[in-house]
């Protein structure tokens, strides 16, 4: 019964969502896999040379985000599944979230070349969001 009921979700979701979001997904899980690993792993000389807005919090604050950027990348690729559109659709709101931050950072240290990227990542990260949204039902009786 239960898998009646997810073929009955996928069937509800049409195949343009499900096309769209692969499209834009997994460009940015990538990009968001690469500079995750790097917030993640590389020196903060090195984060500070490529202007890395982590490099200017606290290294507590910037691996984690890193960390959080990897596993959106792998959510993202994940989308791919219907299955993975949950956890997807959550960890690229986050992300997304860090975009507002990261451009607050460049603004304060006059970085203004580095906000339009931020404005596409975080667009490309909620269309993420939009798309991966649940179905709802439409019946024939009005509910």
């Amino acid at each position: 019964m239960a898998n009646n009921v997810q073929g009955n979700e996928l069937a509800r979701v049409p195949m343009w969502r499900r096309v769209a979001v692969v499209l834009i997904a997994w460009p940015l899980a990538a990009f968001f896999g690469f500079v995750g690993w790097h917030k993640s792993f590389a020196s903060l000389a090195e984060l500070a040379t490529y202007h890395a807005w982590t490099a200017r919090v606290p290294e507590w604050i910037g691996r984690p985000v890193g960390w959080m950027e990897i596993a959106c990348a792998t959510a993202l690729l994940a989308s791919v599944s219907m299955r993975a559109w949950p956890v997807a659709r959550w960890l690229a709101l986050a992300v997304a979230s860090t975009q507002i931050v990261s451009t607050a950072i460049h603004i304060q240290h006059d970085e203004l070349g580095f906000i339009g990227q931020n404005v596409v990542l975080g667009l490309g990260l909620l269309a993420v969001f939009w798309l991966t949204r649940p179905s709802v039902a439409v019946t024939g009786n009005g509910q």
